[in-house]
């Protein structure tokens, strides 16, 4: 985790040679991408986070990228022309978000330390100063380095207007010892009677067991697809493009990626669970189960078995990512937040929008339409989607 701000409290944004000792190059090409990979890899060699690895992101720009807008790499360099500091933004209609929003469950800035990254956001903030446009960043976690920074930043880039809002929880829980009976000791008795009558049931009526795959396998891939599909309407399998990211990834060692498949004593497949392996922790990422066995609620007895399984890997911390469905409440400990933040020059039709989204909900109805009347309000000016 950072330290605390050691800057002064203005910014030296706008002086008269601002930006001569350091600039922005923009990439937009894969070929321009590539020559970022030894910095990349090096800036997130210990990183805990799938999200901000080389390969998700690489893997990302080869698939997905097109579905979220044009993507638009910013690298911070020194007066050597080296990358201190990389912000994988995409563009839409002048806003910029932070890359892969609509696949992962948060984003980060790719940076080596503290003051690279310090430097990075003041050279960041000139150049959007420069063309009009404004970070709208959706999904920033408070485990990560880019959101601290910005909310520093507040006061001292007083020519910006500064939103941040909860996006979601991610809950977590300690994975401790080894059996069962340990792993669920700060479960609620009743949560660990209902997890410990439906996996006996699981067993004794369908044989089911659980299977680790390092590496997908096709079969397995096909039938979790095609459960994901049946149960929800907007199933990420639907897009076969992101049938390839997930096969790219899935080459990665990277990246962590690891699968959890609940079989029945026919191969049928009860409930899958994938995610990533990483520094100690797992990552929580998509999961499913099919609906013939949803009276057995077999979505968290496998999350329950797959946590013995990471025991017996040495994994100690089971991250369930961002969301506040309830059952997470009931096996984890401890949550961290994702936040957005939208960051806009200055202007008074801004700070009155801002200012409105900052009210308590039973006010807002009020505020806007006060702000209607005096014409300082339309639907276009809105800055946050609501939460």
């Amino acid at each position: 985790m950072f330290g605390p701000d050691t800057r002064s409290t203005k910014s030296t944004l706008f002086a008269e040679n601002e930006g001569e000792d350091r600039r922005i190059r923009v990439v937009e090409t894969s070929r321009d991408l590539s020559e970022l990979e030894s910095f990349w890899k090096e800036a997130t060699r210990t990183s805990e986070s799938p999200f901000s690895s080389w390969d998700w992101n690489q893997a990302w720009w080869e698939h997905l990228s097109s579905s979220e807008g044009r993507p638009l790499f910013l690298v911070c360099e020194n007066s050597s022309s080296h990358p201190e500091c990389v912000f994988p933004f995409v563009e839409t209609e002048g806003k910029l978000d932070l890359a892969g929003a609509d696949w992962c469950d948060f984003q980060d800035a790719i940076v080596t330390g503290e003051c690279e990254l310090h430097r990075g956001i003041e050279a960041l903030f000139a150049w959007i100063h420069r063309r009009g446009l404004e970070l709208s960043l959706t999904k920033l976690s408070q485990r990560g380095k880019l959101l601290p920074a910005l909310e520093r930043s507040e006061v001292v880039f007083d020519q910006f207007l500064f939103d941040f809002q909860l996006h979601g929880p991610c809950p977590w829980m300690k994975i401790r010892g080894d059996g069962m009976q340990e792993i669920t000791s700060h479960f609620s008795k009743s949560t660990r009677k209902g997890l410990r009558r439906r996996i006996r049931q699981l067993r004794e009526e369908h044989d089911a067991q659980l299977r680790v795959l390092e590496r997908l396998e096709a079969p397995f891939l096909e039938e979790a697809s095609r459960i994901h599909r049946e149960r929800h309407e907007e199933s990420v399998f639907r897009d076969p493009a992101f049938v390839g990211f997930l096969r790219k990834i899935d080459q990665s060692d990277e990246v962590g990626l690891i699968s959890f498949a609940l079989e029945s004593k026919e191969k049928d497949l009860i409930a899958f669970e994938i995610g990533f392996e990483r520094s100690g922790r797992f990552f929580s990422w998509l999961g499913g189960y099919a609906p013939s066995f949803a009276d057995y609620r077999p979505g968290t007895s496998l999350q329950t078995l797959v946590m013995e399984a990471l025991a017996a890997r040495g994994t100690r911390c089971y991250d369930f990512l961002c969301g506040g469905e309830k059952y997470k409440f009931h096996f984890a400990e401890e949550e961290y937040q994702v936040r957005t933040a939208k960051v806009v020059q200055k202007n008074p039709i801004q700070a009155a929008v801002i200012g409105m989204q900052r009210t308590e909900r039973t006010i807002r109805p009020f505020v806007k339409q006060a702000l209607q009347k005096a014409g300082l309000y339309r639907t276009s000016y809105r800055i946050d989607r609501e939460i």
